[in-house]
């Protein structure tokens, strides 16, 4: 695969399915944590999606296309911007009965909400990146990455910040690799 015509971009037309994909393998560790069943976490994460309710909804969320084909995303959102999302998330699904079926999912969502980071109204939290299968090894990461410190620069961000499992192994390294560093 060679890079030929990057273009990174909330617009997600026709490309719905692919980004979430990229998103669903992004939240992995979050997403087993949390939800009883496959079925389950795809369930809530479309009924987010579909109203533009969660962290990775556009124009959080920004679908990588290299020459139309969709290769990976990244969500990035300030620390004010990701409590109204997640604050209007947790109400969305707590009226929405999609989780009154499921009592102990209640209380992992509670669970991991206290376990998040507590971002800071000035930071830049970078929510998601995922590079598609096919075009791993070829820059991908390493050119969201850069997209990112891009964001930061404009938005004159205090910090960028994130949170990743240590089972993602090929995450952590990208992450140190472009110099972040763990602080908790």
């Amino acid at each position: 695969m060679i890079l030929a015509n990057l273009d990174l971009s909330p617009n997600l037309a026709g490309d719905e399915a692919a980004f979430l994909d990229l998103e669903f393998q992004a939240s992995e560790p979050y997403t087993s944590f949390v939800y009883s069943t496959t079925q389950q976490a795809l369930d809530l994460r479309r009924f987010l999606f579909e109203k533009q309710l969660c962290e990775f909804s556009p124009p959080y969320g920004r679908l990588l296309r290299d020459a139309g084909r969709p290769v990976g995303m990244l969500a990035l959102l300030s620390g004010s911007e990701l409590n109204v999302q997640r604050l209007k998330a947790a109400h969305a699904l707590s009226r929405s009965g999609l989780i009154a079926g499921d009592p102990a999912l209640g209380a992992r969502l509670q669970l991991a909400g206290r376990t998040l980071l507590k971002v800071l109204p000035d930071d830049l939290y970078l929510s998601r990146v995922a590079t598609a299968p096919a075009a791993r090894g070829k820059g991908i990461g390493s050119y969201l990455m850069r997209q990112v410190e891009s964001d930061a620069r404009a938005r004159a961000s205090r910090r960028v910040v994130l949170e990743v499992s240590p089972v993602s192994a090929a995450a952590v390294q990208l992450y140190r690799r472009s110099g972040f560093e763990q602080i908790d």
